[in-house]
């Protein structure tokens, strides 16, 4: 049978280049067949190298194609929060030459914001989960999009060995893009948890046009509470400071608008007080544990005057 077939095979080759030197020239259809015929007869003789060199090829695109999303995916994170006021700076570190150690040091920096997020959402401290089935967890939740599971697993993996295909400005503006990712993966994160727990809690919540240079604040309602938003982990002092006077700048044609920074339930190096309830920044800042702004809207509301100071020489801490 293989040797039927190819007599036909080399018949057919055999019509093909008889055209080309009687005819006018040869045409994209014949170039094609001529092509598919030389395939087909490499295929058909040694087809284990056929098959090798298939498998080759397919590898080669699918990993070119893979590394390229992975850059892009890294790149279109950390677009969403350029400039963070929160104190989580993703300056990058001089790149070794050898990739696997650059990602490690990435990945070191990414494991230390799983499990910090592991504790601020879910109370997880030191209960030894793997940080890949903390980004599983997080993907489950909602709070994680498929690119960026996919970009953590990454991370978390050995994809170090395909960087070797990328060329030296690719493979710096992945390395870059995916530090400032795990950088500011707990920020991100604790957002997306905000603006879901209160939404779910019976907040209206609402997005509005704003300037870049620092995360997107947001607008929430429930009733007769009208509240603009600031999604914080509790920063360092300097930066919920500047959290504070970028929310008195903003100007909005609401009566009665409350102006709010909310920061997780479970992070321990925000004073006792805050435990109770409500404190504030000035006169105008309220600053709020999230369980009390999901499950009491009124706490907002409550005489400002009345509040404790938040001392922020005390709000130190991971960012």
């Amino acid at each position: 049978m293989r040797v039927i077939m190819g007599l036909l095979l080399a018949g057919g080759v055999g019509l093909i280049l008889w055209q080309l030197i009687g005819g006018d020239g040869p045409d994209t259809t014949t170039v094609s067949a001529l092509l598919a015929g030389v395939i087909g007869l490499i295929g058909l003789f040694n087809p284990d190298n056929f098959i090798a060199l298939g498998k080759r090829i397919t590898h080669i695109e699918a990993l070119g194609l893979k590394v390229e999303l992975r850059v892009q995916e890294a790149k279109r994170a950390v677009a969403q929060f350029e400039d963070e006021e929160d104190g989580a700076t993703p300056e990058p570190p001089d790149w070794p030459a050898s990739n696997k150690k650059a990602t490690e040091k990435i990945a070191d920096k990414l494991r230390g914001k799983l499990r910090f997020s592991s504790t601020v959402l879910f109370d997880r401290k030191g209960d030894g989960i793997a940080e890949e089935m903390i980004v599983i967890t997080l993907g489950t939740e909602g709070l994680l999009p498929y690119n960026e599971v996919m970009l953590c697993q990454d991370l978390l993996g050995d994809f170090y060995t395909e960087l070797d295909e990328l060329e030296e400005d690719d493979r710096i503006a992945f390395l870059d893009a995916s530090w400032a990712f795990a950088v500011r993966f707990a920020t991100r994160v604790f957002d997306r948890h905000a603006r879901r727990r209160l939404e779910a809690s019976g907040w209206k919540v609402a997005d509005f046009s704003q300037g870049r240079g620092h995360r997107a604040d947001f607008i929430v309602a429930h009733e007769e509470v009208t509240a603009l938003v600031a999604a914080r982990v509790a920063a360092p002092k300097k930066n919920l400071q500047k959290t504070a006077d970028r929310l008195r700048r903003v100007k909005f044609p609401l009566p009665d608008l409350r102006r709010v920074i909310v920061v997780p339930d479970h992070v321990d190096h925000l004073p006792k007080k805050i435990d109770e309830g409500p404190m504030k920044i000035g006169e105008d800042i309220v600053v709020v544990r999230l369980h009390h702004l999901a499950s009491d809207p009124k706490v907002v509301i409550s005489d400002l005057g009345a509040l404790p100071e938040l001392p922020l020489k005390a709000a130190t801490g991971d960012s």
